[in-house]
């Protein structure tokens, strides 16, 4: 499957309108969000975009006309702090100011306030994590609740403190409500992809998870379900694609992978393209998360799965379950129960008709929520007040 390049900016920025720079020490220059879809549509509508951050994942990678990209060393814990602040500061004083400085990790936003990185009411703290519930991230594990806790600290002071948040979905956001800050949802909604870019010749036993792999996130489950399918000879064959997160998971799908060669495969962490062009050739798409705090908003992976044209399972907690019935686009199992899990996947791999009309009815649905239609301008209305500030 390949996916349409982004469109060629028009427009160039006033010079005397201030810079935008988007700054990360936690994503690389090719992560799906913070360049496929917030740079390159701010690039679209302005002309001229900053983007400092750690290299790409893929050593191909260059950034879009237009992208000016400052080379930033990653996040490794509280110990690399200084060394990551400094770097980063020499870039911010090099982009000549005024500046929106658009942060995407709580140390960040920290920072732009310690150094004076810009004016506050110019700064945007962009939320991907809830602090108090994570365990691990790219920058390493978060264990102990001493390390929690000052993250969450950073992440409280960083959303009061900015000029504005952006929250990753309506969890988030209802997070910081609570504490009386406002955020803007901008999610990970995938973008729009042509119907021509589909492959029309599915595998139907193929059933596909896509993302971190955890106990949180049912991966347990997962594999419970699909030894029960295999073991009463239905023709499952289950890709995970995405970062081992548990080692014990890890382990896990391992001794799967190596008990059924030809039935489990972990893929590893694949680009964003390849994710994409992975689910084009599959059937269903699973999301077996079970209950556990923050693991019950709308997920990316639900909504690629639909576009994408996949039958999804779900388990039946938040918009995920609620999107799942009311398109009639899969099945919702309860957590943990992987029986239930079985016999839904057992159900849509034995009647490929039946999984072939839900991935339909899921693309009709996901193609109104797409990110160009309602993410984009959520984003772009939030740097039309920021640039309008005098």
């Amino acid at each position: 499957m390949v996916i349409a390049p982004h469109a060629t900016p028009r427009v160039l920025m006033p010079t005397d309108r201030p810079r935008i720079l988007h700054l990360t020490m936690e994503h690389g220059a090719d992560d799906a969000r913070v360049y496929g879809k917030e740079v390159l549509s701010l690039l679209e509508k302005y002309g001229e975009i900053h983007l400092a951050c750690p290299p790409a994942s893929d050593a191909s990678w260059r950034p879009a006309a237009g992208v000016v990209w400052h080379e930033l060393p990653w996040y490794r814990g509280p110990s690399s702090w200084p060394s990551c602040w400094r770097a980063a500061t020499r870039v911010v004083r090099s982009i000549p100011g005024p500046r929106i400085v658009h942060t995407h990790e709580p140390e960040s936003a920290v920072a732009a306030r310690l150094f004076g990185w810009c004016d506050p009411s110019r700064l945007i703290y962009d939320a991907h994590e809830y602090y108090p519930a994570l365990r691990s991230s790219h920058r390493g594990a978060l264990r102990g609740w001493l390390l929690r806790r000052v993250f969450s600290m950073m992440d409280s002071s960083s959303a009061r403190s900015a000029g504005c948040v952006i929250a990753v979905d309506e969890d988030l956001a209802a997070h910081y409500a609570r504490r009386g800050v406002e955020a803007a949802v901008v999610s990970n909604a995938c973008g729009m992809i042509p119907a021509s870019a589909l492959r029309a010749d599915r595998d139907g036993g193929r059933v596909v998870y896509a993302g971190g792999l955890s106990r949180a996130r049912g991966i347990d489950v997962l594999l419970d379900a699909a030894r029960r399918l295999i073991g009463a000879g239905v023709d499952i064959r289950l890709d995970l694609a995405g970062a081992v997160i548990d080692p014990a998971i890890g382990e896990a799908i391992a001794s799967a992978a190596a008990e059924f060669p030809d039935r489990v495969r972990h893929l590893g962490v694949l680009r964003h393209d390849e994710v994409l062009s992975l689910l084009g050739e599959t059937s269903i798409g699973v999301i077996p998360f079970r209950r556990v705090p923050f693991y019950t908003g709308r997920p990316v992976k639900l909504l690629e799965y639909a576009m994408t044209g996949n039958s999804v399972v779900a388990t039946d907690q938040g918009p995920k379950a609620d999107f799942v019935r009311a398109h009639g686009c899969g099945a919702v199992v309860p957590p943990g129960d992987a029986g239930a899990l079985a016999e839904a996947l057992a159900e849509r791999i034995g009647d490929p008709a039946l999984a072939r009309a839900e991935g339909d009815r899921a693309r009709s649905a996901a193609v109104s929520l797409c990110w160009e239609v309602v993410d984009q301008p959520v984003l772009l209305s939030v740097y039309e007040r920021l640039l309008a500030i005098p």
